[in-house]
């Protein structure tokens, strides 16, 4: 939501209005209201309801609240119940459990964008099914589309997962390629992502990365002589770095001059199997907990941070998490736990924002405990700052609205010859 929830706020900055097409009520993993303060006045957005599943799952499941839409992509141990709830979302809704909405809103804006043309359209997946909208308006209106692939759809992570039979799988590669071959132009987040996507379909697929959005840090208030290790952001039990853990342990008994001053700060959606093996393990006596919080009181965190942790998805190279972005307009050492051969890698030394060492590295995760703290110690830590700034939300916008102006101009050229 955020990636475009920014491009939005730029957009008009480069000569592009935009209408903004979404749910009405819908599941979300969570809600942080704070964020509506970054949408332009005047902007039209339309809102329309949704039918999705996850109501009546939370019924059968006895859950009281929301059901986060992502519960289906978890891993670890699963109860019946669960397993057959895993079934149903892979081979009943395809390709995802927004896929009523597609019906609806095709009709919906058929008729809306007939009598308010526009230039463009923008699709934005997962979820996949805000993309089928897209092309059965593209199909039927013939308006210049750009299909953005925040995540892979049968590349992603989790997709073997779902447990599907081989007839479904079929569908949704069907599906797939008909975006990526219908669609005038196609965006990702990461080199790895287009790599992907250019092996289903021989065409040129643009890379746009997430990024961050500036802010004004507040001043640290900091009194104390402590060294501040942050995490911020959701970390799931398969992203757990348990080699990590323990040679952190190990450094800081074998650093007593460090010990005393460390502290750990994981603030965000942490996996309770997490907790409980910080908490048994002897790091419990630095370890301090925080719910999610919204950006706002991230800040603060942020402004007595000395060092950020960041950690990526194992065997997944081209999955380079929001935080990162933020993490490196912060120009903080970043301390990186990820695959070697990553996206995050590449941009993490073209920037020089930090240090990085695979999950089960643990020489390479030493020495860089090493060095980051003679860093802290020495203050000798820069990064390249103009390296940096290509990253921002801004900047992007303006790489995204050249597509979109090529896009538009392209066709229209095509067309009247």
């Amino acid at each position: 939501m955020q990636r475009w929830l920014y491009f939005v706020k730029y957009l008009r900055l480069y000569g592009w209005e935009p209408i903004v097409y979404t749910v009405e009520n819908g599941e979300y993993p969570y809600l942080d209201e704070g964020l509506s303060r970054h949408i332009p006045q005047g902007i039209q957005v339309i809102r329309k309801p949704i039918n999705e599943p996850y109501g009546f799952y939370r019924k059968l499941s006895g859950q009281k609240g929301r059901v986060n839409p992502t519960i289906f992509a978890e891993k670890g141990e699963q109860s019946f119940f669960k397993r057959i709830s895993l079934w149903i979302r892979g081979n009943v809704f395809i390709p995802d459990p927004r896929v009523f909405w597609v019906r609806p809103s095709v009709h919906f804006l058929t008729e809306y964008l007939m009598n308010n043309p526009v230039d463009a359209i923008v699709s934005t997946g997962p979820p996949h099914s805000m993309h089928l909208i897209a092309r059965n308006l593209k199909r039927k209106l013939k308006i210049p589309w750009l299909a953005d692939f925040r995540d892979p759809w049968t590349q992603i992570y989790f997709f073997n997962q779902l447990h599907m039979s081989a007839f479904v799988k079929k569908i949704h590669l069907k599906l797939e390629k008909t975006v990526l071959n219908e669609a005038d132009e196609v965006v990702t987040v990461s080199k790895d992502c287009a790599s992907g996507l250019q092996q289903i379909v021989k065409r040129v697929v643009q890379v746009i990365t997430n990024g961050y959005e500036e802010f004004e840090l507040k001043q640290s208030l900091r009194n104390d002589d402590k060294i501040r290790m942050l995490y911020a952001g959701v970390l799931s039990l398969d992203r757990n770095p348990v080699q990590f853990w323990r040679v952190l342990e190990s450094y800081l008994n074998a650093h007593p001059e460090y010990k005393q001053r460390f502290e750990l700060w994981l603030v965000g959606n942490v996996d309770q199997s997490i907790i409980h093996e910080l908490t048994s393990s002897g790091l419990r006596s630095c370890l301090h907990i925080s719910p999610a919080v919204p950006h706002s009181e991230l800040q603060s965190h942020f402004s007595i941070a000395d060092l950020l942790l960041l950690i990526g998805v194992p065997g997944h190279p081209g999955v380079i998490t929001g935080k990162f972005f933020e993490y490196m307009f912060l120009k903080k050492p970043i301390y990186s736990i990820s695959p070697p051969n990553s996206d995050l890698v590449e941009i993490l030394t073209e920037t020089r924002s930090g240090y990085n060492a695979d999950f089960d590295d643990k020489l390479q995760l030493q020495l860089n405990l090493d060095q980051i703290f003679n860093d802290i110690e020495k203050g000798s830590f820069h990064v390249q700052t103009e390296k940096v700034e290509q990253y921002s939300r801004k900047n992007l916008t303006r790489k995204l609205t050249r597509l979109l102006d090529n896009l538009v101009d392209s066709v229209q050229s095509r067309d009247s010859v």
